[in-house]
């Protein structure tokens, strides 16, 4: 679970130099997946 949280936050550090609104919307979509994973864990 931490290598992929670790994972994706590199992820969003790589995504947040680009500010175009599909990035971001794509991004938010990445969080979403990330949360509903995490919350399976618990």
């Amino acid at each position: 679970m931490k290598c992929n949280f670790l994972n994706s936050k590199s992820w969003m550090i790589i995504h947040r130099k680009d500010s175009k609104k599909r990035n971001y919307d794509a991004l938010l979509k990445n969080i979403e997946k990330l949360l509903e994973n995490f919350n399976k864990d618990f």
